[in-house]
């Protein structure tokens, strides 16, 4: 491993341990495994290669913990795609929603109260900033959460055996 590899240790009494014991399929990871790998997908760096080790006395099947780990990061790939899908539309409705109070304002100025031009007129300015900031602060969050989710679903997954 080098400098930019992350290793995390997931330490299994036995097989079970990965799964929900909820789910009939027996392929949806553990609700506690679901956390922890979730903790540590907040603290990587897009440039780090993820490295899974999971150590237990006995190699538990590695391909059906594949599978689920692949279905766990496919629903996170999901989900940020409906929320970046969700922002977009959200910030170009505010981003028309302001254009066309900050026009109304504008043109009424001269035919209706000064001061409720000037309110219609500072509405449409914050619908055009807040419109901004989704697409100044919150998308490129979104897009860097993309490239992460997919980096680490290519995973290099490996078992280490522990004495029991």
């Amino acid at each position: 491993m080098s400098k930019k590899d992350f290793l995390l240790p997931v330490c299994i009494r036995s097989e079970q341990e990965l799964y929900s014991e909820f789910d009939p399929s027996g392929q949806v990871l553990s609700s506690s495994l679901r956390d922890y790998l979730s903790d540590y997908i907040e603290d990587r760096n897009v440039g780090e290669d993820v490295h899974i080790a999971i150590h237990s006395a006995q190699e538990p099947d590695m391909e059906r913990f594949q599978e689920a780990y692949s279905s766990f990061l496919g629903r996170l790939i999901e989900r940020n795609r409906k929320e970046a899908n969700r922002f977009k539309f959200d910030s170009i409705r505010l981003l028309v929603i302001g254009v066309i109070f900050v026009a109304a304002g504008i043109l009424l100025s001269g035919h209706i109260n000064q001061v409720l031009a000037v309110i219609i007129s500072t509405i449409g300015s914050f619908s055009i900033w807040e419109a901004s900031a989704v697409w100044i602060k919150t998308l490129p969050n979104l897009r860097a959460r993309k490239m992460l989710l997919k980096k680490l679903a290519s995973a290099k997954i490996h078992f280490e055996k522990t004495d029991p």
